[in-house]
């Protein structure tokens, strides 16, 4: 577009009209037709190009153009959505989309719950997964005889980790760690939970089973159940598994308690049971069972089983 100080030289210095001081010699700025033409022209342009045809009976036109050229605030976008599937696959061309979807944007929650290969919904760019390790089950309480007692410890809960990977996901196999089983009559000892990975991205163990004390008489030592190991992999975060948050203790032959299963991020553990009744199953992914107790001249009691683990996969475009 054309200042005034391109078409006569009776503007100011910065190309701008002045009144003049015809007093003073300086004269006003002549007021030329080809500056009158430009602005003109320029108006004209922004009417056409916004397609609509030139009006001499309407003095709203320029306005009309500019809301058809350009997106208004209050309309939320709608011009796009207006314009049609072309146009709107194009918009998001624009943003960075390399299919036409817009990018960041959430497209599924996978609930993977048994080992499998994992495989992308189309068009997902990047993932963030979240594991945890099976919850351990508890050994079995030991028979007793007259003035022993025997009390086991709640098993401990599957680790945990959660990590965004934008490559090297799609067909990674899942494993989901096995629920910790629990020690019965002639099979007594329980069994640690198994480790849930996501290929090789990522892993997290299972919880450490809950261990028997006794059968003996009390006061014995107190029976605690340690952490997970340390999960791999967790760009987000990760830690190992709860053991049981107390200790089974055998203070006296009217005093002694098994202890609760580790809860998970995803599940509650097993509540102690009364004495001489099996230990309590977990409940939700990666929590652990409750340790039993058995008092004097008392047979086996079943320890508790934990939960398997799981791996949840939140797919982005």
């Amino acid at each position: 577009m054309q200042k005034i100080g391109n078409i006569t030289n009776t503007a100011t210095i910065a190309g701008e009209f002045t009144d003049g001081n015809v007093a003073g010699g300086v004269p006003p700025t002549i007021l030329d037709a080809a500056w009158f033409n430009t602005v003109q022209r320029e108006l004209v342009n922004m009417v056409q190009s916004a397609g609509i045809t030139l009006d001499p009976t309407n003095d709203a036109q320029v306005l009309a153009a500019i809301q058809a050229l350009f997106l208004q605030k209050a309309n939320n976008l709608s011009e796009i959505k207006a314009a049609g599937a072309v146009a709107q696959a194009a918009a998001l061309t624009n943003l960075g989309s390399s299919d036409g979807t817009l990018l960041g944007r959430l497209l599924n929650v996978r609930t993977i719950t048994s080992s499998q290969t994992y495989i992308e919904t189309p068009g997902t760019q990047s993932v963030i997964v979240k594991i945890v390790g099976a919850g351990a089950g508890t050994d079995a309480a030991p028979a007793t005889a007259t003035g022993q007692v025997s009390i086991v410890s709640g098993g401990g809960a599957g680790a945990y980790a959660e990590g965004k990977f934008t490559s090297g996901f799609n067909g990674a196999m899942v494993l989901i760690g096995a629920a910790g089983t629990a020690g019965v009559s002639g099979s007594p000892t329980g069994a640690n939970g198994g480790t849930t990975s996501f290929g090789s991205l990522m892993s997290a163990p299972g919880g450490i089973k809950g261990s028997a004390a006794g059968p003996a008489a009390p006061p014995f030592t107190p029976q605690g159940n340690s952490i997970s190991s340390t999960p791999a992999g967790g760009n987000i975060m990760q830690f190992a598994g709860a053991g049981s948050p107390s200790a089974a203790y055998a203070n006296s032959l009217a005093s002694y308690l098994g202890s609760p299963g580790a809860n998970s991020p995803f599940g509650v553990g097993g509540q102690v049971p009364s004495s001489g009744v099996s230990g309590n199953l977990a409940n939700g992914y990666g929590a652990a069972g409750s340790g039993p107790c058995q008092g004097p001249s008392g047979g086996v009691v079943h320890g508790g089983t934990g939960v398997g683990g799981v791996c949840v996969v939140y797919e982005y475009a």
